[in-house]
Order: structure tokens, then C-alpha cells, then sequence
């Protein structure tokens, strides 16, 4: 689906300091989820919007959020007039910076709540009114347990990934947060899918009569991204097409994901060992490790990030050409979360999966169910065609040399170790 090719951000009637700002950070026109549900959302309506990871949704949610509350408050106390749940500190902090964007000529408050930062030094913010709160549902009920987050002029309340935030088993604490808000208020919900069984069930209890948008969601196909599988016999012949790709296209921006945190380093190390210059990302480093190994992937123009499916929902980074999957995922929407990191704002983008195991087969077969169309798998593009020829030769051929094989469990890269001969 592609943007109307009449919708203009200039339709809504929004205030002068958001429009300048949409302009300066290069938004003409909104995304498809963004035309879905701007309107309802500027007339009061809870609003229920599920499009795919890259299409908008922040936006989609945080500007007509920003036009209502530049209408000033009745009541001038301490207290946040919106709270934004992001299920992980990455991605609140995302939301975040973007937040801090579109309010950059406006009088608009926004603090953002996560584990990353000092609980006493988060009491000082609260003290004060606060228009927007981002924050983790975590250090929410830490400030709402010692007292410090006062509800009672909070407008609108946004469930931003809400099916993650399932999956990470955050439903009680969503609950908790819920009760502690006014019955009178506007919810949102966003997410990438609805597949997860708690999604509509929380909707329904704590919504009041929602809209539905269902907007270019994950079952169907991704017409911006090229998809490509590859058939490969075993961990070296994986490793060898990865850096095949990665040096024969070496003007791309890639991502690659792996299955665990001690092969991301692994990978890493023998990526460098091949001249490949590597960025690191996984859930063990520090904010600060993570922080600096985001602004230097997002610095570059040409690159790879190797990373765990913790990035599969914590990247942002609007330029990555191509996505690889090293290991295939488990679980099929992780899947198209992955992919979603490529092709970002209808951008074209590439994605490869390296297809070895059974238990890669396994997944693949899930990914063709969960979408719902055929998958076409490829051989190794660098393997040499077969000869048909007889060998004519006296005596037996010789056989073939052995290029090595790697100890232990070959899901992931531990241990990364060729046999000495």
C-alpha cells in the first residue's frame, strides 16, 4: 500500500509549530496508518491501529496527541496529561527523540521514564506538570507504588507495540497501570500484529468503543522488500556467503541477526578477521555500550550491525539496505520484524535467510504459514555448477578436500572453530 497520493499533512489543520516542524524533518505526506487514523484520533476516539514495523505508527499517534494537548490544561498540577507505555528502554527512548523533534518550536513538556536513568533524579520531573510521559511499564509502577506519578489529569493514555509488551508478559502490569488512570479518557493501541490472544481481549476491556485500523499489516506482502532464502549445508557455508555479500556489496548498510549474545561477538570477531568493519548490539552490553554502538551504526553510510532479536524491535535507523539472517528466527513474526528493520517509509530494501538445519527448515515452513504464500528457497549463489561429465580418469577420483567443520552445536556460532588437520 502506498501513500494517498492527495492526503497532505495540511488537511488536519494542525498548529503552525508541528507543521514547521513535519517540514523541517522532511514529512510531506502521511504514511497509509498515518491517514487511517489521525483523523479519529483528532476528534477524541479511542483508537485501535495495527500497520506493519516501519510504516509510521509513531507518528501516527504522537501528532494528533501534540495538537490536542496544545490546548492548555483546566488543571495546572503536577502530573503527566499523556503517558506512552514502549515496552523496552530502546524503544522508549526512540520514541523519545522523535517526541523531542516534533515538539522542537512548541512550549510542550515530554520526560522519559526507564530504568536507565535514576529514579530520584525522574521524582524532580514529576513534581512539575508534564504534558508527555514515555515510559517502561517497569519504572511506571516504581514511581506509581512510592507515590511520585500523579494520574489525575491524565487525557490519554497509548499502548505503543502492545503485542510485545504481551509477549514479554506485561499484562498485570499493564492492568495495574490501567486501574490507577481516569475511567474519562482517550486510549490508543498500537501494534505491528494482532496475532497475540491478549491484544483484542485488553482493547476490549479497557477501551471504549474503538476504531479498527488494520493498515498494511504482516500477512501481507511486502512489495517494497526483495526476499531471498538460501538452501547452505552448514555454519562455514554461512559464514563464507555472509562475507561474500557483505564484500561483493560492499556499499550497503546491513543488518544481521543471530540467534544468541555470545555469538553476536563471535560473529563479530570473524567478520573483522575478514576486513569487515562491525558494529556489536545485544541485550548484556550497558546502556552506554548500547547507546554508543547505535550513533556510530546510524553514523555510517556503509556498514553492518550484527545483532540478537533484541534489535528487531529496538532499531530505528531509516537507511538500512539489507537485512540477513544469519539464523533463522523462531518464531515467524519475528520474522517480519527483522525484515521490517529494511524498507523503511516504503524505501526498497533486501533480505536474506540462510536456511540450513532442520530446525531452520521448521521455521521456514512456519513463515510460509504465518504469510500465507510460497517461499521460493535458493541455492548457494557462490557455489560452483556441477559438472555433468563422466570422470574419464584412471583409478578412483580423488575425494574431495575437506574445508573443516565446527565443534560443538552449529545453532548460533559457539564455539567458532575450524578442526586442525
Amino acid at each position: 500500500m502506498t501513500t494517498s497520493e492527495t492526503a497532505n499533512f495540511k488537511e488536519y489543520q494542525l498548529n503552525r509549530e508541528l507543521t514547521r516542524a513535519l517540514s523541517i524533518n522532511g514529512f510531506r505526506n502521511p504514511t497509509p496508518i498515518q491517514e487511517a487514523v489521525i483523523g479519529d484520533i483528532l476528534n477524541g476516539k479511542d483508537v485501535i491501529g495495527c500497520a506493519r514495523t516501519g510504516s509510521g505508527k509513531s507518528l501516527a499517534f504522537m501528532l494528533p496527541v501534540a495538537q490536542r494537548l496544545l490546548t492548555p490544561a483546566e488543571r495546572n498540577v503536577r502530573g503527566p496529561r499523556c503517558i506512552i507505555m514502549s515496552p523496552t528502554r530502546e524503544l522508549a527512548h526512540q520514541l523519545f527523540k522523535k517526541l523531542k523533534e516534533l515538539l522542537t518550536f512548541t512550549n510542550l513538556r515530554c520526560e522519559l521514564m526507564t530504568n536507565a536513568s535514576d529514579l530520584k533524579d525522574q521524582e524532580k520531573f514529576l513534581k512539575k506538570p508534564v504534558d508527555f510521559m514515555i515510559a517502561t511499564p517497569g519504572r511506571l509502577i516504581d514511581h506509581t507504588q512510592n507515590g511520585t506519578v500523579n494520574y489525575s489529569r491524565l487525557e490519554v493514555l497509548i499502548l505503543d507495540e502492545a503485542d510485545r509488551m504481551l509477549d514479554m508478559g506485561f499484562r498485570d502490569d499493564l492492568n495495574y497501570i490501567i486501574d490507577q488512570c481516569p475511567t474519562e479518557r482517550q486510549t490508543l493501541l498500537f501494534s505491528a500484529t494482532l496475532d497475540h490472544p491478549e491484544t483484542l481481549d485488553i482493547a476490549r476491556t479497557v477501551m471504549s468503543g474503538p476504531v479498527e485500523h488494520i493498515v498494511d499489516t504482516v500477512d501481507q506482502p511486502l512489495d517494497n522488500i526483495k526476499e531471498h532464502f538460501y538452501r547452505l549445508k552448514g555454519i562455514i557455508q554461512k559464514f563464507d556467503l555472509l562475507t561474500h555479500l557483505i564484500k561483493t556489496q560492499e556499499n550497503l548498510k546491513n543488518i544481521v541477526f543471530i540467534t544468541s549474545r555470545a555469538a553476536v561477538e563471535q560473529l563479530a570477531a570473524r567478520l573483522n578477521e575478514q576486513g569487515i568493519e562491525v558494529v556489536s548490539l545485544h541485550g548484556k552490553m550497558s546502556k552506554i555500550a548500547r547507546d554508543d554502538a547505535m550513533l556510530k551504526f546510524k553514523s555510517l553510510a556503509k556498514g553492518t550491525l550484527v545483532t540478537t532479536d533484541l534489535g528487531a524491535r529496538g532499531l530505528d535507523v531509516l537507511d538500512v539496505n539489507r537485512v540477513i539472517n544469519f539464523d533463522m528466527p523462531t518464531k515467524p513474526e519475528d520474522y517480519v520484524h527483522r525484515i521490517g528493520r529494511t524498507g523503511r517509509l516504503e524505501r526498497k530494501g533486501v533480505a536474506v535467510s540462510f536456511v540450513s538445519s532442520g530446525k531452520d527448515t521448521e521455521s521456514l515452513n512456519a513463515i510460509r504459514s504465518y504469510l500465507d504464500r510460497t517461499i521460493h528457497v535458493e541455492n548457494d549463489p557462490t557455489a560452483p555448477t556441477k559438472s555433468k561429465k563422466p570422470y574419464r580418469g584412471k583409478g578412483k577420483p580423488a575425494p574431495k578436500a575437506k574445508r573443516g567443520n565446527f565443534k560443538g552445536n552449529t545453532d548460533g556460532l559457539a564455539p567458532f572453530t575450524r578442526k586442525k588437520r
